[in-house]
């Protein structure tokens, strides 16, 4: 198989992986939804919104945010611990078609550990305004300034719905793929550092996802090849890889850009 068709199905790979990770986190996200509307649908038709309602709906809404957060984790853990495989494949598999080979250390462990801190705050910052969002609009209805049936409205009886459970999934999958395509591109990047060490003329290409919203920087990089130390100009900001740290949030949110090691000539 030739360099660029083994580079064309990892990104294939990536992408399907990538895939099934933002399945899982809708799935998430809408179960998440359904138990909240389906409490208050059955609290408007049994008893009125009063005060004694209200602690009562907050332990439940506890209890469904916990468990949405403990199984984001999850998926978020095991998204990154798959992109993390490809990452590093995207380094080594052009070497061997090459014809180089030889075993390095993993670099698995410290990666992934510093992804999972970052999981933590960002699971902790969404369940926070998920549980703000939805305890805002019970307020209102234990008030009396919205009906039950307005505020399941508000919070959207499904994803689709211009609502804040819509803004919630559209925010944790924004969340999902930066995530795991940052882990993807740092193991790539520092499977090709250790490459570097046995190989000082290896380099590296940039490229761009093909989405259709898209950085204009991030294209013009598409297929740029340059040495595996040195540094890619996006948008004046010289990094490394994509989803390197010095980049700023609007060059790493959501962006799908890849990074492959090359073996010149």
């Amino acid at each position: 198989m030739s360099t660029s068709a083994i580079i064309a199905e990892l990104q294939q790979l990536a992408i399907s992986r990538q895939d099934e990770a933002l399945r899982s986190t809708t799935t998430l996200m809408e179960t998440l939804n359904a138990r909240v509307v389906s409490q208050i649908a059955q609290a408007s038709g049994s008893e009125s919104f009063n005060a004694s309602y209200y602690p009562r709906f907050k332990i439940q809404l506890d209890g469904f945010i916990k468990e949405f957060a403990e199984d984001y984790g999850v998926v978020l853990s095991q998204g990154q611990k798959h992109l993390y495989d490809v990452g590093v494949r995207f380094a080594d598999e052009p070497l061997t078609e090459a014809g180089v080979f030889t075993s390095l250390p993993s670099i698995g462990e410290q990666i992934l550990s510093v992804a999972a801190q970052f999981n933590a705050d960002h699971i902790d910052k969404i369940s926070s305004d998920a549980r703000r969002l939805i305890s805002t609009e019970i307020q209102m209805a234990v008030t009396g300034t919205k009906t039950p049936q307005e505020v399941i409205a508000s919070i959207g009886q499904n994803l689709a719905d211009q609502s804040k459970f819509g803004t919630l999934n559209a925010r944790a999958r924004t969340i999902t793929v930066t995530e795991i395509k940052k882990v993807q591109n740092q193991s790539t990047k520092q499977r090709l550092d250790q490459w570097g060490e046995l190989i000082p003329t290896l380099q590296k290409t940039w490229m761009h996802s093909g989405k259709a919203e898209y950085r204009i920087g991030h294209l013009l990089l598409d297929g740029v090849t340059i040495g595996f130390n040195e540094l890619f100009n996006v948008n004046g900001h010289h990094v490394h890889a994509p989803h390197d740290p010095a980049l700023p949030a609007a060059e790493v949110v959501n962006c799908g850009c890849d990074m492959a090691a090359h073996v010149p000539n």
